[in-house]
């Protein structure tokens, strides 16, 4: 027999139940028989969906080294204008994936796995080599900002330095080098990536922290790493829906770049107001829908030839050259 006892405190009364085994054995083995294949078929469920997104991740890789092989990836190039004149002072090249069936890869899908699997570094690479491709016949009023997306582990990579020279010097002396980096990669391993971007810079290259204020990069750390500009996060640009709209983030972060003579771009403009806005309070440079979406390299060519007739004369002269390294 089973034998359960219930006693209370406010009455000093005493229950026992008595229950047979032959029903407390029969009660475990039914759930157990039922529990059994549903625990099974639980850890077998959970299995599938990790063996089948496992196999995805690794195909994934597998199909981004076959699509640079194959010529799959492109470069598109965003506009980046003069605030003031709206003059197209140069472009961000942005690198895009598509299949020979028509579907296009988003870039946080095949950015996120290059990194993830090790090809971010040959993956930017391949950028390189593409820009090269696609800006050896441009003319372009100096100085034209050419924007590249740096990641962290390429920051780091022994192969970075020599990476970034080999684009710089391919490039016609009218072109200046931007390189963007997440405020993530800063701070990751500050001490390597700050030797670095010293030296790119005094070969002429310029440094540029992306989607400023979203990261961790405080003032002491901006204060020692060699940045030229500021690119406004497109959610602070967001947050101008009005003329009069209250800013305090944005105002913080323009007032920070003018305290560090640093020049300001901000992502994400798709409005008249924000321009008006952005010119008000200074901000140097803009970039968004409002002037241009991202193009392949023979539609933003076109783009900027047609729109540089319309703005000849309003381009101020370049006050720095290129070092010797060409």
């Amino acid at each position: 027999m089973f034998t359960a006892e219930f006693s209370s405190a406010v009455s000093q009364a005493q229950l026992q139940v008595l229950t047979p085994a032959l029903s407390l054995r029969h009660y475990i083995l039914r759930n157990l028989l039922f529990l059994g294949p549903l625990s099974l078929l639980l850890t077998l469920t959970l299995l599938y969906i990790w063996r089948r997104w496992d196999s995805r991740k690794m195909s994934l890789a597998e199909e981004i080294r076959k699509g640079i092989a194959d010529g799959e990836f492109s470069v598109h190039y965003q506009p980046v204008c003069d605030a003031a004149t709206g003059t197209c002072s140069g472009a961000e090249a942005l690198m895009r994936w598509q299949r020979p069936d028509g579907r296009s890869i988003s870039p946080v899908v095949f950015i996120r796995a290059a990194e993830e699997e090790g090809l971010i570094v040959s993956l930017t690479q391949h950028l390189f080599s593409l820009i090269e491709e696609d800006v050896r016949t441009w003319q372009v009023t100096a100085p034209f900002h050419l924007g590249v997306n740096i990641a962290a582990p390429h920051l780091t990579d022994r192969s970075f330095t020599t990476d970034v020279l080999r684009l710089w010097v391919s490039l016609d002396p009218a072109f200046r080098l931007v390189l963007e980096i997440t405020e993530r990669s800063l701070v990751e391993d500050t001490e390597t990536a700050s030797a670095k971007l010293y030296e790119l810079r005094q070969k002429g290259c310029q440094v540029a922290v992306d989607d400023f204020g979203t990261g961790y990069c405080s003032l002491s750390l901006l204060q020692s790493l060699p940045v030229d500009y500021l690119k406004i996060d497109k959610i602070f640009i967001d947050s101008l829906t009005s003329a009069g709209a209250d800013t305090p983030v944005l105002d913080t972060i323009i007032d920070l770049s003018r305290r560090l003579n640093l020049t300001t771009i901000a992502e994400g403009v798709t409005a008249v107001h924000q321009v008006d806005w952005l010119i008000k309070n200074q901000v140097q440079y803009v970039q968004g829908y409002y002037y241009g979406r991202p193009m392949r390299a023979a539609d933003f060519y076109l783009w900027y030839r047609e729109r540089s007739k319309t703005h000849t004369g309003e381009r101020v002269v370049a006050t720095q050259h290129q070092e010797s390294v060409r």
